[in-house]
């Protein structure tokens, strides 16, 4: 920190809307300390991981080229079977696929980003992710013979 202090001499500048903002500084403690202290977040990544291997364990069951990958809360759905290490190793995905899984989602009462994305909000339930994890399931299995080879 001491490479931004202005009172030093060759500091580096930074500039930002919240700096020495009292009021940012007490609602960002409030919030890691009362709404997100470590146990809440470790339990919120948890489940995502957790979603993570269900959606991916739903899509190998139903021989689906798809994907889920991601980090703690954070997720991503992605319409190949291949492993995604990189964004090259989407070229060959079909973003139809994609798009009929965000229009099936959507009829059934569940909202993900078109393009896959999903952050998981602190008020999901488990019961609320189990459903999630059934819809895509059933999508699955309706759509098979979208994927199925001949």
């Amino acid at each position: 920190m001491a490479q931004f202090d202005p009172a030093r001499a060759g500091a580096l500048p930074h500039a930002g809307t919240f700096n020495n903002n009292v009021a940012s500084m007490a609602a960002g403690l409030a919030g890691l300390t009362k709404i997100y202290p470590p146990d809440v977040a470790e339990r919120h990544s948890a489940a995502g991981d957790a979603l993570r291997e269900e959606l991916c364990a739903a899509f190998t069951a139903a021989g689906a080229p798809f994907q889920a990958t991601g980090v703690g809360s954070l997720l991503a759905i992605h319409a190949t079977a291949a492993p995604v290490r990189s964004a090259s190793d989407l070229a060959a995905s079909d973003p139809r696929q994609l798009e009929l899984l965000f229009l099936d989602l959507l009829e059934r009462g569940y909202y993900i980003a078109p393009r896959g994305y999903m952050a998981l909000s602190l008020v999901l339930t488990q019961d609320d992710l189990a459903g999630f994890v059934r819809a895509v399931d059933e999508i699955m299995k309706t759509r098979a013979g979208l994927w199925r080879t001949p």
